[in-house]
């Protein structure tokens, strides 16, 4: 209650321009890659409404903060809309998975690659819950593939710096990798196995005050991708 009324003082603080605060949570390659236009076109109609991003790295983060009212609103490439009754979610865009290597790497000159190929070779990984790599470890439990030699980090863009220098080899959204194939500074891996995509979506608590900046968001979110 005392966030709701606290969200409804922030929405009539000024009739003609909205202030208040918006936090919006967002994994590092959503933040790069998909919502500097968005929050260019959003700030231009709402110059007195703070945006706050904080970063969400998995499901049970991003549920978490969303029921508690610590996000108003999450950017993420999880499920969650299909297994929590208490989020409402609106997707926007597939994302097609890019298995990528340097140029230099002994599997690049390969036309296709097996799963059974990543069981000897040192995998850079995003955080435990990431929902690449969840998939990722789901396919790897089911096909019986271990594969010990493994990278954790934080941030996609060191991991495609590692990828540069031969490191190990990754499986990262399209978004992230498209520029560095196409200019050849990494190299795409082909395997059938990977194939199901992910799908980034905005997910907020069903019950949210839905400020007018929230819903100018949502709405300015969906026009980007060409939804109504």
């Amino acid at each position: 209650m005392i966030q709701l009324t606290k969200e409804a003082k922030n929405a009539v603080s000024g009739v003609d321009e909205p202030a208040g605060t918006l936090t919006i949570g967002a994994s590092e390659s959503q933040c790069t890659y998909r919502l500097p236009s968005i929050l260019k076109e959003f700030k231009e109609q709402f110059p007195k409404v703070k945006v706050i991003f904080k970063p969400i790295y998995s499901q049970e983060q991003t549920r978490a903060q969303l029921l508690d009212g610590s996000l108003d609103i999450a950017y993420t490439m999880d499920p969650i809309q299909h297994q929590d009754s208490y989020l409402k979610a609106q997707g926007l865009i597939e994302e097609k998975l890019k298995i990528v290597a340097s140029p230099e790497h002994h599997l690049a000159d390969k036309g296709k690659i097996q799963l059974k190929d990543f069981e000897n070779e040192t995998l850079l990984l995003t955080e435990a819950g990431c929902s690449y790599r969840v998939i990722l470890e789901d396919l790897f439990r089911q096909s019986g593939i271990c594969a010990p030699n493994k990278f954790e980090f934080v941030s996609v863009e060191a991991i495609k710096q590692c990828i540069m220098l031969d490191l190990g080899i990754a499986v990262l959204p399209e978004m992230v990798v498209k520029a560095e194939i196409e200019k050849g500074v990494l190299k795409e891996l082909v395997c059938k196995e990977i194939a199901a995509p992910v799908h980034t979506q905005m997910v907020w608590h069903k019950d949210k005050f839905m400020s007018l900046a929230l819903q100018s968001f949502i709405q300015l979110s969906c026009n980007t991708f060409g939804l109504k």
